[in-house]
């Protein structure tokens, strides 16, 4: 199945890719299809075979089997394989690898060997205008800050009009606060530019921050591909629930029409009630309320300014988190009563894996009764 957004014609497609390296599968099977234009963001634990994906795309690696097609020609198969330089692909390393001896116009023309002078000169410009840096062409790399180096290589990557930029984790070296800034203006660039870009990143907050598409990756399959909220909200296994931010678990039946667990009942439907489910909750769809004679005791709490993240434990000896806005403060020991939020629709796995069963997305969260408390326990 080809993960294709809509019908348009892709910038980029993968079918069937592999790579493996001795008797490690760092790529197996891959199917990814992307539409022009699109801003797709690549995440997986180290080895998952990301940086292996990217360099495929490239050229800097072959596939032993599968097909890569890019801007509608074919870029790698079992008969043809072309050089990186002939791929139409751009490439911004997580190093900006400026070359030092040259201006910043100078690394820039530097991908435009083949431009005429004239016609060169003039997309440099264009491009030192786009990123903002037109004050800047005669400086050297050793003279620009973080951000300012990371748009020079943006800017050289644009320069030859590529049919795809890959970014491979190129904020990795900024700080915190810079890395957010300049992860915005890169992304403001490739928009205005109808720029089709895939960011390599390790950093789950900018997987879901930057671009349309989140792909998780793990041991050399394409685990999960879909909108940020969609990954983030409705995990397809219990590791992309976990790699994807914090997430609990808790143990779940199904009966009399609705789903049972330690923090309440919710209607659906599932096409086999009799095995057991679990429920996946994040920590901002557990609310708390002070209550002595409530359904947990609160272990820990951890101030993170703006909101409180408290670690409560339940009868049956599981645990969840909550995180409250801060004037909400419950202190260690203290009894509360812990409950789904209202309005959410937690997923709920089989086996690890999703459930092909629902919850009524609308219907309201109600107390579970004291027997369900104690029969439901974890696993």
């Amino acid at each position: 199945m080809i993960l294709a957004p809509d019908s348009a014609a892709p910038a980029l497609e993968l079918r069937e890719v592999h790579r493996s390296y001795g008797k490690v599968a760092a790529a197996t099977g891959l199917e990814l299809s992307v539409r022009s234009g699109e801003l797709v963001t690549i995440i997986g634990p180290s080895g998952c075979g990301k940086s292996t994906l990217l360099r495929l795309i490239a050229g800097l690696e072959r596939p032993d089997a599968g097909a890569i097609t890019i801007a509608g020609k074919v870029a790698a198969d079992r008969r043809n394989f072309k050089q990186p330089e002939h791929r139409q692909v751009g490439l911004v390393f997580q190093d900006h690898a400026l070359f030092p001896n040259l201006s910043v116009a100078g690394n820039i023309a530097f991908g435009l060997q083949k431009v005429p002078a004239s016609s060169r000169r003039a997309r440099v410009a264009e491009v030192l205008e786009l990123v903002r840096l037109s004050h800047l062409a005669e400086r050297y790399p050793h003279e620009l800050s973080g951000g300012e180096q990371q748009r020079v290589a943006l800017a050289r990557a644009l320069a030859p009009n590529p049919a795809v930029v890959l970014l491979d984790e190129p904020f990795s070296s900024l700080d915190e606060t810079l890395r957010a800034r300049v992860r915005g203006d890169v992304e403001a660039v490739l928009r205005s530019t109808g720029t089709t870009a895939i960011l390599v990143t390790h950093d789950q907050t900018e997987a879901l921050s930057f671009g349309d598409r989140v792909v998780v990756m793990r041991n050399g399959r394409i685990e999960q591909a879909g909108a940020p909220e969609e990954v983030f909200e409705n995990p397809a296994s219990r590791f992309v629930a976990t790699f994807m931010g914090d997430a609990d678990f808790l143990s779940a039946e199904f009966s009399d029409g609705q789903l049972h667990c330690e923090l309440g009942r919710l209607p659906g439907s599932w096409p086999d009630a009799a095995q057991q489910l679990e429920v996946v909750l994040r920590p901002h769809e557990v609310s708390l309320s002070a209550d002595e004679h409530g359904n947990a005791t609160v272990i820990s709490s951890e101030y993170r300014g703006a909101f409180t993240l408290h670690h409560v434990r339940l009868a049956s000896g599981q645990s969840v988190h909550s995180l409250q806005m801060h004037p909400a403060r419950f202190a260690p020991g203290q009894r509360v009563a812990a409950r789904i939020s209202q309005g959410t629709t937690p997923t709920v796995l089989r086996g690890g894996e999703r459930s092909a069963g629902t919850i009524s997305p609308s219907a309201p969260v109600l107390d579970a009764p004291s027997d369900a408390r104690k029969s439901i326990t974890a696993p």
